[in-house]
């Protein structure tokens, strides 16, 4: 029994909360100047480290004992309780969500496009794309001084109920109890492998063309090919010093490089079609738009809300109850 009381003495301790503070303060400190990346580093050990979990742990009791002896000494004076309270609950609350959120969240990154049905795990594929809207405009004039993208990428989805949701880049989305944004987005060129006559592949490769001129690749599995694609202007302008590159995203124009092991074996540009290693061909056809979606499940997030707001308002009631507490001593003293 003395021995548990000196537990709860030791763990509701000032002594234990400074020293918690000073060597998480120095350990941030030290990462930041190395890494650069404290934050991330600092979630990153919440998440997998047993030992640093147990530490978060004695401060997260430290803080909850220290709250509620506070509160308890508080008690008999009810203004000053009630005022000083969202404050103490506020800290307790958000300090539970966010070790909570860094280790139960579910995180997946998902490649769409229009049609699909983005496997999510806990949401039981509820969702389907309805639509995909490109960055890009579809008759794209480009300067040097143009920006990569016209506008955000957004997608349309649907849920089992009908309800629409637009999803953009940020900030996140919530549909039904999953949280989405658009991570990256790009054009996948629709392809048709064949020998002679005869179909042997075909699909959409979503590859990464945007910006303009970047080099992707892609396999057609069983055949020994590699294709390296790259985005070339259907048309280039000239006025004076100035080069405007005009692409047409309905039919580009694309340069290609097909290597068969180590060797080169075509290299071309065109909007249709390419002959290579005698009698295999590819084509191209219209192109989709995809994108790149992060989704999250985090049941927690509500708690961290929780715990911001009721910081906010506890910082906002003890600064009022300090100014009405010396209120109330200097006017007893006159």
């Amino acid at each position: 029994m003395k021995l548990m009381r000196s537990c709860m003495v030791f763990l509701r301790s000032t002594t234990l909360t400074i020293w918690l503070v000073g060597l998480f303060l120095l350990s941030y400190l030290t990462v930041a100047v190395w890494s650069k990346e404290a934050l991330g580093f600092f979630i990153m050990l919440l998440s997998s480290n047993n030992l640093f979990r147990f530490a978060y742990l004695v401060f997260f009791l430290n803080v909850t004992l220290r709250s509620v002896t506070a509160l308890i000494i508080l008690w008999p004076a009810r203004a000053r309780f009630f005022l000083r309270m969202p404050l103490y609950i506020g800290l307790v609350i958000f300090l539970f969500s966010f070790a909570m959120s860094v280790n139960i969240r579910q995180t997946k990154w998902i490649l769409v496009g229009e049609g699909d049905i983005p496997d999510i795990p806990w949401e039981q594929n509820a969702f389907q794309v309805a639509h995909v809207e490109s960055a890009l405009e579809k008759k794209a004039l480009r300067t040097e001084e143009s920006l990569i993208f016209d506008y955000e990428p957004t997608l349309t989805v649907t849920d089992r109920n009908g309800v629409h949701y637009a999803i953009g880049a940020f900030p996140p989305r919530r549909a039904l109890s999953t949280f989405m944004h658009v991570l990256n987005f790009g054009i996948g060129p629709g392809v048709e492998l064949r020998k002679r006559d005869v179909i042997v592949a075909r699909g959409e490769v979503a590859l990464r063309l945007i910006p303009f001129g970047s080099v992707d690749t892609f396999d057609m599995p069983p055949f020994p090919y590699r294709f390296y694609l790259s985005l070339l202007p259907n048309r280039v302008i000239k006025k004076g010093k100035e080069i405007a590159r005009d692409y047409d995203l309905e039919k580009p124009r694309y340069g290609i490089e097909i290597v068969k092991g180590e060797k080169v074996i075509a290299k071309g540009e065109t909007d249709t079609q390419i002959t290579f290693d005698r009698d295999m061909s590819l084509t191209f056809y219209k192109p989709a738009n995809w994108v790149q979606l992060e989704v999250v499940h985090d049941p927690f997030l509500i708690g961290l809300g929780v715990g911001y707001a009721l910081i906010f308002i506890g910082l906002i009631s003890y600064v009022l109850e300090i100014v009405v507490f010396r209120s109330a001593i200097q006017h007893a003293v006159i």
